[in-house]
């Protein structure tokens, strides 16, 4: 492993070796906790998450082989149906919740998707940057909670494990009162979602 990979600035939670080299390297910039809850939502409803940056600071190309959210009630509770990687650029949209996949806005003008990437065999390279796309489905009455991501990457032939402390959470609830109507003026407007092959997420809907 080069040197300048095992010298790059540690992060808050590190990186844990798996396999390979004797020192894991550390090529991510820190992040300090940040999470995005309660949500409080119905048993079938959607929500999604764009969350956790994740920034190569290293001057070699990583190989993200998985992303890991677990944590109680996750496949009882809820379940992850989409968990892509999103490129951090010029095209990218902002940090936030959605209700539509990809996620849209059209904020600062004009409608903007965000590209979405498989998570396995993701290259990200030296100063790129990318978050996690998660879309939670509550499936039955409870409580859940993942308290972390946890990427699992490969750097010269080593194996390892990066832990990005990034929080969701919340409750699902038969009575919850929630309302899937996307208002006009919203910045997930249904001309974006039509104009950029999009979708809303379970339950949600322009005004009928």
């Amino acid at each position: 492993m080069g040197a300048k990979v095992r010298a790059v600035l540690a992060t808050v939670a590190g990186a844990v070796l798996l396999a390979g080299c004797g020192t894991a390297p550390h090529p991510f910039e820190p992040v300090f906790g940040p999470g995005a809850g309660p949500l409080v939502t119905r048993p079938g409803w959607e929500f999604g998450y764009l969350f956790g940056l994740i920034k190569n600071r290293s001057d070699t190309t990583l190989t993200i082989d998985s992303v890991s959210l677990r944590g109680p009630g996750v496949g009882t509770v809820i379940t992850l149906p989409d968990v892509r990687i999103a490129p951090v650029g010029a095209e990218s949209i902002s940090q936030a919740n959605y209700v539509t996949d990809p996620p849209i806005t059209n904020i600062p003008s004009g409608c903007h998707k965000q590209l979405l990437e498989p998570v396995a065999g993701y290259q990200l390279r030296p100063g790129a940057g990318v978050r996690i796309w998660v879309v939670v489905r509550a499936r039955k009455p409870g409580r859940w909670n993942i308290p972390r991501q946890v990427i699992i990457y490969t750097v010269d032939g080593g194996t390892y494990r990066h832990v990005n402390p990034v929080r969701y959470w919340g409750t699902v609830k038969t009575a919850a009162r929630v309302s899937g109507v996307v208002v006009a003026g919203d910045y997930q407007p249904a001309a974006c979602v039509k104009a950029e092959s999009s979708r809303y997420l379970n339950y949600y809907h322009a005004p009928r």
